[in-house]
């Protein structure tokens, strides 16, 4: 007699789920009922013994990361917002297990250390950058890169000069700044949500726009945890990108923002690896796995995970001055 699935599905946040999950803090309930909000009936939350984890259907292309499509209905085990920490703690070859139970395709994401499973086909993600602070100020940053790599970041400097970023709160996060987000949503070559502007005003972070005198041009949303600032999401006016390097001017401001509040870290995110290695992060892998509770149909996913995984020509770029490195 087949087993049936074990974990407990519910669409609101269950009794001690804090509690369960907190070796992951973004999965903590408070980003959940944001994300609630903003974007009702879009997930649910799974409780087991062993792992507890966050999960959405989701109509995707498979082929996501080659020039084909291939679109299917998945169940999505991961957080219900673009961010490169997993959805799920605990057991993984647990969870998976139980998830075989039932019918469907599943796909987990952002595995944080490469997976050795015999019950479903692995490979690579979008990884992500991190950026590592070894430095007590911005100029000694600067100082410490070699010329041309330190020309680059005066130039977008200089690009920029006469803008200026403030921070924003809460409702003063206008419809027109939440356009700039959507106009990188629209050019994202992986979108997975569209996120609705409530939740730029209720996530617990620190948000800073651009601006030319009362127009805004980019903003970035930050998440301040122990002594790590992650960089959460952005936007950005395509239009004038290059009159002002903006996309530059960003990474710019979130490195300097590491080292002027002495952390040690700053996750710059994914996506755009190599302009966020040139300034310095290094590449951190993400894994992904699938499978489905038919036998057959995961034989054919393992010859076959190939095609869905992220395939990031790893370069290391030798931008330091020898003293500094």
């Amino acid at each position: 007699m087949k087993k049936r699935f074990e974990g407990q599905i519910s669409d609101e946040i269950p009794p001690r789920w804090d509690s369960l999950t907190q070796a992951n803090p973004l999965m903590r309930s408070g980003l959940l009922e944001i994300l609630k909000v903003a974007n009702p009936d879009r997930f649910s939350m799974v409780t087991h013994a062993d792992y507890c984890c966050c999960e959405y259907e989701n109509r995707m292309n498979l082929l996501t990361f080659s020039k084909f499509r291939f679109d299917l209905k998945l169940h999505v085990i991961d957080l219900p917002v673009s961010l490169c920490a997993p959805g799920y703690t605990g057991d993984l070859q647990a969870m998976i297990k139980d998830y075989k139970q039932r019918k469907g395709l599943f796909l987990i994401l952002n595995i944080e250390d490469e997976p050795e499973l015999a019950e479903a086909a692995t490979g690579e993600t979008l990884g992500n950058c991190i950026f590592e602070n070894r430095f007590a100020s911005f100029e000694e940053y600067l100082f410490a890169m070699k010329s041309s790599y330190r020309r680059r970041i005066k130039i977008a400097l200089q690009k920029a000069e006469g803008l200026h970023w403030e921070a924003v709160v809460g409702q003063d996060f206008t419809d027109e700044m939440h356009q700039l987000y959507q106009k990188v949503f629209e050019r994202s070559k992986y979108p997975l949500e569209n996120l609705k502007v409530d939740f730029f005003r209720l996530f617990p972070g620190e948000l800073f726009c651009l601006f030319k005198e009362n127009m805004p041009l980019a903003f970035v949303l930050l998440k301040e945890e122990g002594r790590s600032l992650s960089f959460i999401f952005g936007g950005m006016d395509y239009e004038l990108r290059d009159t002002y390097d903006l996309y530059m001017n960003m990474l710019i401001f979130l490195i300097r923002q590491c080292i002027e509040r002495g952390c040690l870290i700053a996750d710059l995110g994914q996506t755009a690896e190599h302009s966020k290695l040139r300034m310095g992060a290094t590449y951190s892998p993400r894994y992904l796995c699938i499978f489905s509770g038919n036998p057959l149909f995961d034989a054919f996913l393992k010859r076959a995970v190939g095609m869905f995984s992220y395939h990031f020509d790893r370069q290391s770029y030798a931008m330091w001055r020898k003293t500094h490195e």
